[in-house]
């Protein structure tokens, strides 16, 4: 199993992301937490850049294990 990391890597990303999500926030620069509500454009930026990276880490993990089938 080669890039294990990249796999952990991407569920500690998913994780987040649900976290954020369930929590109705996340956190920014200089400001800490702040909900949704207060910076909703922003909300939904992170949310989709964390879900798309943790994404592309699993999809890597998958690739390089299974391009020697």
């Amino acid at each position: 199993m080669k890039f294990l990391g990249s796999l952990f890597l991407g569920l500690c990303f998913l994780i987040y992301a649900l976290y954020c999500y369930q929590n109705g926030g996340s956190h920014h620069k200089g400001r800490g937490w702040v909900t949704k509500e207060e910076a909703p454009k922003t909300h939904l930026f992170n949310m989709i850049l964390i879900i798309v990276i943790g994404l592309s880490q699993i999809v890597f993990f998958a690739y390089a294990n299974l391009k020697d089938f």
